[in-house]
């Protein structure tokens, strides 16, 4: 009976440590099949973020090619000029075979804004001889214009403030801005209250304003007063009646100038009348005078 409980204790011992191993071994399967389902899915989301990265550069790549693209098309319609359209035409590089706007950005700089004393000789002339010679153009264009040379000056390395800007103005203005432009220079350099460009353009187009509405003004008095007094009277002889002050088309007189015989006897009294080569003063044809 001893013997007997004791190979049942050891074959329930052994079945139990057996049970156990097989728990062991299943356990350590299913962490293996874990640790490998981790695995697959680390490199199953590694694999999609380096499809997205890529993605976004080529679409970073697109984006940047569109822009290049749009700047190039953008400069050749900007370009006025056979030159400066063969210029930004020609520019290419290995970096943008087709187009490179950065390229011919730069090109364009070393033509028109060198920083070569003869360049800055150039537009200094330019800015000097730029005056407003005539008082029927608009200040306001002439300013700007002489703000793009002092721009075109300060790429060339020779920077302007705005006070030389306005001294300029006030310098080269017609007569008659005199007295804006005393009222501007009283202000000009005031260190309470200075004269700024913007408020010079808005004194100057104020008095252009008032000119062109003199102007137009004076304009329909004139013709007010021409339609009151009437047509300007005749100053030459009706070829009728041989009367001055009007035209034979207004003659009230039945008699015919021409042919008045009294006419005939006085102008061939003497013999034939010589051929007048003149030009006549009423109606400017050669071969008559204005008496006839």
């Amino acid at each position: 009976m001893a013997m007997a409980r004791t190979n049942g204790l050891e074959e329930a011992l052994l079945g139990k440590l057996k049970e156990e191993d097989e728990e062991v071994t299943t356990t350590g399967e299913e962490s293996k099949e874990e640790e490998n389902n981790e695995k697959e899915e680390e490199e199953a989301e590694n694999e999609e973020d380096e499809e997205e990265s890529n993605e976004e550069e080529d679409n970073e790549q697109e984006s940047v090619k569109h822009k290049l693209a749009r700047a190039y098309r953008d400069l050749l319609l900007c370009m006025t000029e056979e030159i400066s359209f063969g210029i930004v035409e020609s520019a290419r590089s290995r970096r943008c075979p087709e187009s490179d706007p950065a390229l011919a950005w730069s090109k364009l700089n070393k033509k028109y804004c060198a920083t070569t004393p003869a360049n800055q000789v150039m537009l200094k002339q330019k800015f000097h001889n730029s005056r407003l010679g005539n008082a029927t153009v608009d200040p306001d264009a002439w300013i700007n214009s002489l703000e793009e040379i002092k721009q075109d000056l300060a790429n060339a390395g020779v920077p302007m403030t705005e006070q030389d800007l306005m001294i300029h103005i006030l310098s080269f203005l017609p007569t008659e801005y005199s007295i804006t432009v005393e009222l501007a220079e009283s202000r000009l350099g005031d260190p309470k209250d200075p004269l700024t460009l913007d408020q010079l353009r808005e004194m100057l187009n104020n008095k252009f304003q008032q000119m062109n509405a003199k102007e137009e003004s004076g304009q329909e008095n004139e013709t007010a007063l021409m339609a009151q007094q009437g047509p300007k009277p005749f100053k030459g002889i009706c070829y009728k009646c041989g009367k001055y002050g009007h035209k034979g088309a207004d003659c009230r007189s039945g008699n015919n100038f021409r042919n008045n015989n009294n006419y005939n006897q006085n102008n061939y009294a003497n013999g034939p009348r010589k051929r007048f080569n003149g030009i006549c003063n009423y109606c400017g044809i050669c071969g008559h005078k204005e008496v006839d």
